[in-house]
């Protein structure tokens, strides 16, 4: 993550709530156009809440390139874009063969004006949004491009809470889908980082340190159950007629169905009840355990 990547105003407005505090380093990802991950919170409101956000990196890096910057020429002044006539050359914040020949003009002005003028807007707006009746998020950690049975890849997404529990989501067609909460700790507290191996994640709080699997796919006892996850990580195995996971993907005829959680190849039929679409599939677990 560049530094200068700071020089961004990260704020996300919606329905008239502006999400300003960053609680996380953002995480970025490695595809064609590269997603950035980052929670944020509302430190000023009176309702607090919490949400995660991706941004375009393609979008990041032309509003470096092309964009003005802010800038208030006295302490009671309004921020106001800089004339873009009066940016010096080479543009500051460019790369150059030899940053040590950059002409003092473009160094001070770094220095003196560190701050792009235009927010940049996450994509399709909050991923998900916890309100004041649920623990705030406080940490993220991505898998990223996870391929699903058809060849299909997707953006993992783990966030943390502050009750200690673990939080995994996808987007897909843009709209969000939490997988399931897993609670990682006996006690009621927060996590403070996260860090994801292609098995395992790595849960910590103040004083401790727990690992747990990255998926939950042996859990689910029908074919049903097992779709309805929409986790890209778990497909039923018509073969043997078990919930498994991505690594157990070799030969044998494999059902799964991220889009819609349902599918029409279960023997038992698509079945659609309250208990099958309650939202989030929870699992207690403490996982090993570090002190």
């Amino acid at each position: 993550m560049p530094d200068a990547l700071f020089g961004i105003s990260w704020v996300e407005r919606y329905a008239h709530v502006i999400f300003s505090e960053a609680v996380s380093d953002p995480i970025v990802t490695s595809a064609n156009d590269h997603r950035v991950y980052a929670v944020f919170s509302t430190p000023d409101s009176d309702v607090r809440m919490s949400a995660v956000c991706s941004f375009s990196m393609k979008r990041i890096r032309e509003e470096f390139d092309y964009g003005t910057f802010k800038q208030q020429r006295t302490v009671n002044s309004l921020w106001v874009p800089y004339n873009r006539n009066e940016i010096p050359r080479p543009r500051p914040g460019a790369c150059v063969p030899d940053s040590t020949k950059l002409p003092e003009a473009t160094v001070s002005f770094i220095t003196r004006t560190p701050l792009m003028h235009r927010a940049i807007e996450s994509v399709n707006g909050p991923m998900l949004i916890e309100g004041s009746d649920r623990a705030d998020l406080t940490q993220i950690a991505v898998l990223p491009h996870v391929d699903s049975v058809n060849g299909q890849n997707y953006d993992i997404i783990y966030l943390g809470t502050s009750d200690g529990r673990v939080l995994k989501l996808i987007e897909a067609v843009n709209n969000t889908t939490v997988i399931e909460s897993v609670t990682v700790f006996s006690r009621t507290i927060p996590v403070v980082n996260l860090l994801t191996t292609p098995r395992q994640l790595v849960v910590v709080s103040s004083d401790e340190v727990a690992t747990i699997d990255v998926h939950h796919c042996n859990e689910p006892d029908s074919c049903n159950r097992c779709v309805a996850l929409q986790d890209p990580h778990c497909a039923w195995d018509l073969t043997i007629a078990r919930c498994v996971n991505r690594n157990s993907w070799t030969g044998g005829h494999f059902i799964q169905n991220i889009v819609f959680g349902q599918s029409e190849q279960c023997p038992e039929g698509i079945v659609i009840s309250e208990e099958l679409n309650d939202g989030r599939f929870f699992v207690n677990t403490c996982g090993k355990r570090f002190l």
